[in-house]
């Protein structure tokens, strides 16, 4: 569950310096979009996953792989959150 929630607010901060970003530049607002949508797509999946081990976990049989891939994801959205997570605040507040 954290893990989505760090996914969902990386992708918050990340749609926040993007649309700072595309209003300051007036020669690349396709570029930038372009790039917004690519990169956007990392917390999606994140989320996408997240769920599925979600869903998985509820179920009565946990093995050691599911739990291993719950704390996976749990890293990998941690990272997420503070790469793209901070690339975002960083732009909203140039």
């Amino acid at each position: 569950m954290t893990a989505c929630i760090l996914y969902g607010l990386s992708l918050a901060r990340l749609q926040q310096g993007m649309m700072n970003s595309i209003r300051k530049t007036n020669d690349n607002h396709h570029r930038v979009a372009g790039m917004f949508v690519l990169i956007s797509m990392l917390p999606t999946a994140g989320i996408i996953v997240s769920i599925l081990l979600i869903a998985k976990s509820s179920s009565l049989n946990t093995s050691t792989g599911l739990m291993f891939g719950q704390y996976a994801n749990l890293l990998l959205a941690t990272l997420n959150f503070v790469i793209l997570g901070g690339y975002g605040i960083d732009r909203s507040e140039d």
